[in-house]
């Protein structure tokens, strides 16, 4: 006999879990199927962080995979509030998208027992001042950081509620989503312990986040839901001590900067890690989501790591845009083929040197990695020409984004003092997921389904994804309380 439940949500992040616990306390007693592919927190090591080589964890990635989505265990986050993510005014408005984002706020200062505290505002009016240049903007909006265990105490006060009003299980990969009862009813497939699962539901919510590119974009092709391509921007980011960071940390702990000068290729900083504590690059691997199982880069802060024989690192991503949004699919797998026939889609280190002057002689990693005045992170890279994956204007974007960063941060404007300090690892990769057509709530036309996270298409952020669970959530307390 199938199983019904009042609401199926699939992916237990930010947005799955903010939606989960909103549905329940506004409606006590809903039957609600929270399913998350990956492990448990206290089950999502990664090897990367232990020095040891990525071995793709079983088929699902540890850091972007499981309870707390891409909030991995072990590590602090960033919690970056409106105007970042500002696509959400555009779908909610923008005193509804306000409210939400002090309802996201909210719900996690009750977890973690004290009000954040937020520092970045007014940017570009102090410290900002010294990164402004010919064709350079910076982002202004608030962001609190949150050492590791503060993290784990939030994550697990919201999984302790979850578990107790709700049918939450880990390691369930959801198959596919099939409508029924003319629409008006949804059916979830799912494989647990080896065993093939289903469930009829009046309300389905997926909130797949980063690793459910693939399986979302599917499912929602095969329900009709009209979908619209993202654009696409490929980079590389750069890893160094720590101190060198320290001081743009401080200003801002989020720091954004877009450079567009007359003619040349627009880039923007992305991630950064720097502050007192560095960062440290995660390794972020997709597996069958894309067209080859290629591994990308992350960056996550860090606030208590203890010290090490070379010093703390630190870093920050540099992305340059490849093409518009109607170009996807064609660029995204140019770039996929490019990447596995450098590297077999592991990731490249290179000598910031070597990248800057595009040498094709690159030195092994273990004598790269010796040479750095810094303890990496990560070792394990593949040695090789990185500058390769980026046309000659790519590269000059990234390169003039990395100079933007430093020189404002207080260091040398000349690239090329950095030579023996910088170590360029790659590459990064960004882009929104396609964005289904759907109401302010994140519900597609004529079907009990919202679309929110991450997999919407609109926002990115642990705030805005808590902020597009809330709203999903109150979209579906309205919809059942209309079938009742």
């Amino acid at each position: 006999m199938t199983r019904a439940y009042d609401v199926v949500i699939v992916g237990a992040g930010p947005a799955g879990m903010a939606c989960a616990l909103k549905i329940e306390r506004a409606l006590p007693g809903t039957g609600i199927l929270l399913l998350e592919m990956g492990r448990r927190r206290h089950r999502r090591p990664c090897p990367v962080d232990k020095g040891f080589a990525c071995t793709g964890c079983g088929g699902v990635c540890n850091v972007i995979s499981g309870i707390g989505g891409c909030i991995h265990r072990g590590d602090g986050a960033k919690l970056s509030k409106l105007p970042s993510g500002k696509r959400l005014k555009d779908i909610m408005g923008s005193v509804a998208a306000e409210q939400y984002c002090d309802q996201a706020c909210q719900l996690i200062e009750d977890a973690l027992g004290r009000p954040l505290s937020y520092s970045g505002q007014n940017f570009t009016s102090a410290g900002g001042a010294a990164y402004v240049g010919d064709g350079v903007r910076l982002a202004d909006y608030p962001v609190a950081v949150l050492e590791e265990q503060e993290v784990d105490r939030w994550q697990q006060a919201w999984v302790e509620e979850i578990a107790r009003a709700c049918d939450l299980r880990t390691e369930a990969s959801a198959k596919a989503v099939r409508s029924s009862g003319g629409g008006s009813l949804l059916e979830v497939e799912f494989w647990q312990d080896s065993e093939l699962q289903y469930v009829s539901t009046q309300s389905v919510v997926l909130a797949t986040g980063r690793a459910g590119f693939s399986w979302t974009r599917r499912q929602l092709e095969n329900l009709k839901v009209p979908l619209t391509p993202p654009n696409f921007s490929i980079g590389a980011r750069f890893e160094m001590s720590s101190k060198l960071l320290e001081v743009a940390g401080l200003q801002h702990p989020d720091l954004k900067a877009v450079s567009e000068p007359p003619g040349g290729c627009k880039s923007k900083t992305f991630c950064f890690c720097g502050g007192p504590n560095g960062g440290r690059i995660k390794f972020t691997n997709y597996q069958g989501s894309l067209e080859f199982p290629i591994i990308t880069l992350d960056g996550h802060v860090t606030s208590s790591r203890p010290g090490q024989g070379r010093g703390l690192a630190g870093n920050f991503g540099v992305l340059t845009q490849v093409q518009s949004a109607a170009e996807f699919d064609l660029a995204l797998g140019n770039f996929a083929t490019q990447y596995w026939d450098l590297s077999r889609g592991r990731p490249v280190a290179q000598s910031l040197e070597d990248f800057v002057n595009g040498s094709p002689d690159c030195r092994s990693v273990p004598e790269l990695l010796a040479s750095l005045p810094f303890e990496p992170t990560v070792r394990d890279f593949q040695g090789g020409p990185l500058h390769t994956l980026f046309s000659t204007r790519q590269r000059d974007a990234l390169i003039r984004g990395f100079a933007t960063v430093m020189e404002g941060a207080g260091g040398s404007g000349a690239v090329e003092d950095y030579f023996g300090d910088i170590l360029v690892v790659g590459p990064e990769l960004e882009f929104l997921w396609h964005r289904p057509s759907s109401d302010k709530g994140g519900r597609v036309p004529e079907l009990p389904l919202w679309v929110v996270g991450d997999a919407g298409g609109v926002a990115q952020g642990i705030v805005q994804a808590t902020m597009f669970g809330l709203a999903s959530a109150d979209s579906v307390v309205a919809y059942l309380a209309g079938l009742g």
